[in-house]
C-alpha cells in the first residue's frame, strides 16, 4: 500500500473526528452538534404544540358544554312559563267549589310536608318567607299596606266568625298564653311602650266609633222631669213636656184610635218566666233558665216569623 495513500486516510480521519461536520453553507449540521439539546428542544416544542392543541379542544369542549347549559336553561323557562300560563287559564275558569277544593287539598298537602320536616329545615322555611315578605312590605306603597291590612282584617274575621266554639276557646286560650309568654320577658323599657302604643291605639278606634260622642263636646243638661204622666185611653206612660198644647198625649195610641187585644199568656210560656230553681221540676227549670238568659236573642230570631 502507498504510504503517502495511507497517511492520507489518516489525515482525512483525525480531520473528521477533530473538526465539526458543516453544510452547504458552511454551517453546523443540526443533530451532530450538540446532539442532546437539540433533542430537548425539540421535545419542548413537541409539548407546547400538544398542549395548545389539548387547551384549544377543552376550550371547545367548555364552550360547547355552555352552549347546551344555556339551551337546557331557555327550555325550561319556556316550559315553566307555558305550565305559569295554563295553571292561570285553568284557575281562572274555575267556580267556588272548585277553588275551595283546590285550596283545601293544597292545604292538607302543605301541611303533611310540613309535619315531616326537620326543626332545621322548618326554621330555614320560616326565615325565609319572612325575609320575603318583610322585602314585599317594604317595597309597597300606603296604599298598598292599607288595602293588604283590610284585606287582612277581612279575612281573619270570616275565619273566626265560622270556628265553632271549642275552637274558639282553644285559640284564646293560645294567645292569651302566648301574650304572657310575651310580657313576662319584656324589659321596662318594653312593656312602657308597649303600654303606650295600647293607648294610642284605643284612643284612635275610640274616637272612629263613636264620632261626636269621643269628643270633648258636653251638651247642657236638660232635665225633662218624672215620667208620670198618663194617656187616658191607653194609659202609656209619658213626660209632661212631651203632651201637645191641649194638654194631651197621642203619639202612642192616636187618642184611642189604635187598640191592641190584650191576649192571655201562652200556659207554657207563662212557665218559662215564673219557674225559678227553687222548682221541683228539675228540667223544667234548666229550660226557663235557658229562656230566661237567651230571651233577647230568641225574641230577634222570632220577631220577623
Amino acid at each position: 500500500m502507498d504510504p503517502s495513500a495511507s497517511d492520507f486516510t489518516q489525515s482525512t480521519q483525525l480531520s473528521s473526528s477533530s473538526s465539526p461536520s458543516v453544510g452547504l453553507h458552511g454551517r453546523p449540521l443540526p443533530g451532530l452538534i450538540d446532539g442532546i439539546e437539540d433533542t430537548q428542544i425539540m421535545t419542548q416544542s413537541l409539548a407546547r404544540d400538544q398542549s395548545s392543541s389539548a387547551s384549544g379542544d377543552e376550550m371547545e369542549e367548555s364552550y360547547s358544554m355552555s352552549q347546551t347549559s344555556v339551551r337546557k336553561r331557555d327550555r325550561k323557562k319556556r316550559k315553566r312559563l307555558a305550565d305559569s300560563l295554563r295553571i292561570a287559564s285553568k284557575r281562572k275558569s274555575e267556580d267556588v267549589e272548585e277553588k275551595r277544593l283546590r285550596l283545601l287539598s293544597n292545604s292538607d298537602r302543605n301541611a303533611i310536608r310540613r309535619s315531616q320536616e326537620t326543626p332545621q329545615v322548618k326554621i330555614n322555611r320560616l326565615r325565609k318567607i319572612n325575609e320575603n315578605m318583610f322585602s314585599k312590605r317594604s317595597s309597597s306603597t300606603a296604599e298598598e299596606q292599607e288595602k293588604r291590612r283590610d284585606c287582612e282584617r277581612d279575612r281573619i274575621r270570616d275565619k273566626r266568625s265560622t270556628e265553632p266554639e271549642d275552637v274558639r276557646k282553644m285559640r284564646s286560650r293560645a294567645v292569651a298564653q302566648r301574650s304572657c309568654a310575651v310580657k313576662a320577658q319584656e324589659t321596662i323599657a318594653q312593656t312602657l311602650a308597649r303600654r303606650s302604643a295600647d293607648l294610642a291605639r284605643k284612643a284612635k278606634s275610640s274616637g272612629a266609633l263613636l264620632g261626636i260622642a269621643a269628643s270633648n263636646h258636653r251638651p247642657m243638661a236638660h232635665y225633662l222631669g218624672r215620667m208620670n204622666q198618663e194617656c187616658s185611653f191607653c194609659k202609656a206612660q209619658y213626660f209632661k213636656v212631651e203632651t201637645t198644647k191641649q194638654g194631651k198625649f197621642n203619639s202612642c195610641c192616636m187618642g184611642g184610635a189604635v187598640k191592641l187585644e190584650q191576649k192571655p199568656i201562652p200556659l207554657a210560656l207563662k212557665k218559662l218566666f215564673l219557674t225559678n230553681k227553687d222548682s221541683k221540676n228539675k228540667d223544667l227549670w234548666k229550660e226557663a233558665k235557658n229562656f230566661k238568659e237567651n230571651c233577647r236573642q230568641y225574641n230577634n230570631s222570632l220577631a220577623m216569623a
